[in-house]
């Protein structure tokens, strides 16, 4: 499994690149100065497009969860449609689909480790971190269910739910810079 600290490659949605120029040639500077691969998606319709990406698991192989956002059930112009974006990205993917509504801003995949977890933890065993909110979208499915669906397509990893819905809260608690709700990470 890829952590988020071992990924190499920062995506950004086309219409961050249009909407805030500056800030993105600020942060192309950086990211170039650091050796950091970044790419612009295209045909999306909202930012925050670590909410509606697949979330990198190996090398080459990604776990996509419905987007299904309650937060644009009243604005559908801002659903970005997925596929167009897929079909126009360079890598090849190994995308799994899990049945699950997840909206991938609720995740962070991390690497045990004994300093903050506690001596349970041994050779860094995958972590993710969510919120609870994934009961709440799939509230059709029994929550027995969900965890197991999750188990699955996270490979038997520990999955730990945060007990708030807010994104940016979970990239806080994490010590992850807030810009990481606004791209997805992936190692190429």
């Amino acid at each position: 499994m890829i952590t988020e600290q071992y990924k190499d490659t920062v995506y950004f949605s086309n219409l961050f690149v249009r909407h805030y120029p500056k800030v993105y040639e600020e942060l192309s500077n950086i990211l170039s100065r650091h050796h950091i691969a970044h790419r612009t998606l295209m045909h999306t319709k909202d930012y925050w497009c670590r909410d509606y990406m697949p979330i990198q698991w190996g090398a080459n192989t990604y776990i996509q969860f419905r987007y299904e956002p309650d937060y644009l059930t009243d604005k559908p112009q801002y659903k970005t449609n997925i596929v167009p974006v897929l079909k126009t990205m360079s890598s090849k993917m190994d995308i799994i689909q899990s049945p699950l509504i997840v909206d991938g801003g609720n995740v962070v995949v991390c690497e045990g480790n004994s300093k903050w977890m506690g001596s349970c933890i041994r050779k860094r065993k995958p972590i993710i971190i969510m919120t609870e909110k994934v009961f709440q979208e799939n509230s059709q499915i029994d929550q027995g269910e969900v965890l197991a669906i999750l188990k699955a397509n996270f490979h038997g990893a520990d999955i730990i739910f945060y007990h708030g819905i807010d994104t940016i809260s979970v990239v806080i608690q994490m010590g992850l810079f807030t810009i990481l709700a606004m791209v997805r990470f992936w190692s190429t």
